[in-house]
């Protein structure tokens, strides 16, 4: 299988996440000068937020992160990622692009599926450029919830949808969800199933992050296929 086992990607469909220890270590100090370089380039366009799903804290978001610089862009298709995405998703898979963070917040429990249909699979690979734990801002996530229809997941998503309601309803703050935290060290990568329910805490002191998206490609509707050409301009 290449990139990973047999067993890793078993790991990866039955829970919703895998990480993978020091994929990119030989490169890393490279990448991480790269996206330095971006963000002190303020010609790119960024998103300076204060959402209720960070806590109303700060994150900096640059879309189409990857492409911004030659180093970063190499990512797009290095054999080590397209080998990842096509062995979660099959041979057939389509970019769904990238973006760079500068967090300075926590992240309330949510999935990743704005603007993402859950019927389509995506698939995140994220490069974290810190070294994160469960103190300083490392991904958690409720295994198994990227099985999207089940109940459990569609009931956690239910109750996750207005942000801070956990003490309300469970009686114990986000921090005390049941969730397995995934420690991480520059280098490593993670891929995970969009619509895994997962979130960060402790992390307010400048996290940096990115990722390279992908999802799989799905035949155009006859009905899509029409509008296509007749929505044009």
């Amino acid at each position: 299988m290449g990139v990973i086992t047999e067993q890793q990607l078993n790991f990866l469909e039955s829970f919703g996440y895998l990480r993978i220890p020091g994929l990119f270590v030989d490169e890393i100090d490279e990448i991480t000068e790269a996206f330095e370089a971006v963000f002190a380039d303020q010609r790119h366009n960024r998103l300076d937020m204060n959402e209720a799903v960070h806590r109303n804290d700060r994150r900096i978001m640059i879309p189409g992160f990857i492409d911004l610089h030659p180093t970063l862009a190499r990512l797009r298709d290095d054999l080590r990622i397209i080998g990842l995405a096509q062995a979660v998703l099959g041979v057939d898979i389509e970019y769904a692009e990238s973006d760079g963070n500068l967090a300075f917040c926590h992240t309330e429990w949510h999935a990743d599926i704005y603007n993402a249909p859950m019927t389509q699979h995506h698939i995140k690979i994220s490069f974290y450029l810190d070294r994160l734990r469960g103190d300083s801002g490392a991904v958690r996530v409720v295994p198994g919830t990227h099985f999207w229809q089940g109940d459990y997941a569609v009931g956690l998503r239910r109750s996750f949808r207005e942000i801070g309601r956990s003490s309300e309803l469970f009686g114990v703050d986000s921090t005390g969800i049941p969730a397995t935290v995934i420690d991480s060290d520059p280098g490593d990568v993670l891929v995970w199933d969009y619509r895994i329910i997962h979130a960060s805490f402790n992390g307010l002191d400048r996290r940096r992050y990115f990722t390279v998206n992908f999802r799989e490609r799905v035949a155009a509707s006859p009905a899509a296929a029409i509008g296509a050409v007749t929505d044009g301009g």
